[in-house]
């Protein structure tokens, strides 16, 4: 009786390891899943990222052969065109600094000249970065990209 005691004392002694073994067999598998998956997000991510950039730059030279598709014209509209931008953007920041610069000068009323301020500081800061992002900026699609 005691040596069947002893043994079945041994057998439960070895399955309690087996059992543990088995599960630390199982946390290293699920942190291993979970490093596959991280990775393979990363891949993805990466895939999304180069696609983004190629978009990119297929667009600007698609604006580039545009542009050469326009043609020559006479001297004085190409000069015009060539100048929109850099003029705009000057005249968009020239514009923005008189009408903050006349508000603080006024001798309106306090709340009206606060209110003014606000007003046009809001409107031309909106109208200035809206401007630059779009002469500027990036047009191509950006999704589920995180910069």
């Amino acid at each position: 009786m005691r040596e069947k005691r002893q043994d079945r004392t041994l057998e439960m002694a070895h399955e309690k390891d087996l059992w543990a073994h088995e599960a630390d067999l199982q946390a290293l598998q699920i942190k291993g899943r979970a490093e596959e998956t991280e990775n393979e997000l990363k891949l993805g991510a990466q895939g999304l990222e180069r696609s983004a950039l190629e978009g990119s730059w297929t667009g600007l030279r698609a604006s580039i052969d545009a542009d050469a598709r326009i043609g020559s014209s006479y001297p004085w509209v190409e000069a015009v065109r060539g100048l929109a931008r850099p003029v705009l953007t000057v005249l968009i920041w020239l514009i923005f600094t008189v009408l903050f610069f006349s508000a603080m000068a006024s001798k309106l009323p306090a709340s009206t000249s606060e209110a003014v301020i606000l007003t046009f500081v809001n409107a031309v800061t909106f109208a200035a970065s809206s401007a630059l992002a779009w002469w500027f900026g990036d047009r191509g699609p950006h999704i589920g990209l995180k910069r």
